[in-house]
């Protein structure tokens, strides 16, 4: 952003991923460009660690005892109506919004989120808050993903269906392929760059079904997990 007192943002959320077993050994630029640089919370509380509680508690800033997510299931309102009705809709890109930010987000949101019907809106529904929004339909996978996609915070929506092929289709990349269109965009075109962004980027990686990049096939061949 152009001239702006309030600083950029970008949130890059891994998932599943695990320091205490070696899952940031074979990523040195990690290391060398946050790591090294930054701060390392050694310390710290998550009240329900697994996907979509922790997720809705990132989102919202709720512990899961108001209104957030109980399970991975709608039934314990991950995406349910409850959770579309109140802390969705005050999530920090509401409120970044409100304070003149632009936003976008890409990657996998909650696991019950989206569904394949293109003909039903409830399938395309963008949440609150979001400018830009590339929103992975159900769980983690990393091929044959189907998106949700807006450029126009949810006024138009539609389903892209990714295939198997690794240099079009690989989801890690799309996504940041996808994040660095919205940096660019945001810094660079119109009424846009005069304002602040704040961009997260929700990747897959690295939980299952596990399925590498064929670069990075073998990377971890040899290791045993700490015992």
């Amino acid at each position: 952003a152009e001239a702006t007192t309030s600083p950029n943002i970008i949130l890059l959320l891994t998932d599943d991923q695990d320091s205490l077993l070696g899952g940031i050994d074979r990523m040195p630029k990690l290391r060398q460009h946050l790591i090294d640089q930054g701060t390392t919370f050694t310390n710290a509380y998550v009240h329900t660690p697994i996907c979509c509680p922790s997720r809705s508690s990132i989102l919202s800033g709720r512990y899961l005892h108001n209104g957030v997510t109980k399970n991975n299931s709608v039934s314990g309102n991950c995406n349910g109506r409850l959770w579309q009705d109140d802390a969705e809709r005050k999530t920090f890109a509401v409120y970044a919004q409100e304070a003149g930010y632009v936003t976008s987000y890409a990657g996998k949101y909650l696991n019950t989120y989206g569904c394949q019907d293109e003909e039903n809106p409830e399938c395309k529904r963008v949440p609150p808050g979001w400018n830009k929004w590339h929103g992975l339909v159900g769980n983690s996978r990393y091929y044959n993903a189907t998106v949700v996609n807006s450029g126009d915070g949810g006024k138009t929506a539609r389903l892209i269906k990714y295939g198997n092929d690794y240099a079009s289709d690989y989801l890690p990349d799309v996504l940041c392929n996808r994040t660095l269109d919205a940096i660019r965009e945001f810094a660079t075109i119109g009424e846009e760059k005069k304002k602040p962004f704040l961009i997260v980027n929700a990747y897959p990686t690295p939980h299952g079904p596990f399925t590498p990049a064929p670069w990075a096939e073998g990377a971890f061949n040899g290791l045993k997990a700490p015992r």
